[in-house]
């Protein structure tokens, strides 16, 4: 979609590996769940340096936000 919008969607994606495939070796619980939060504060951190162009942001009713 994002490479379709000719520049005005941006995209990006994120994973976390759960095994070995060579040992078969999982991931503990608690490693995962390290994992999520460090790999999730990577991304808002990402998110929140995103350069956004005042004139790209919606206004007024045809904001999705004011709909609440």
């Amino acid at each position: 979609m994002a490479h379709c919008s000719r520049g005005k969607v941006a995209a990006s994606a994120a994973c976390i590996v759960l095994a070995q495939r060579r040992s078969n070796e999982f991931l503990s619980h608690e490693a995962k769940t390290h994992a999520e939060k460090e790999g999730g504060y990577a991304i808002l951190q990402a998110l929140a340096a995103y350069p956004i162009d005042e004139k790209d942001l919606m206004q007024g009713e045809e904001c999705v936000w004011n709909n609440f």
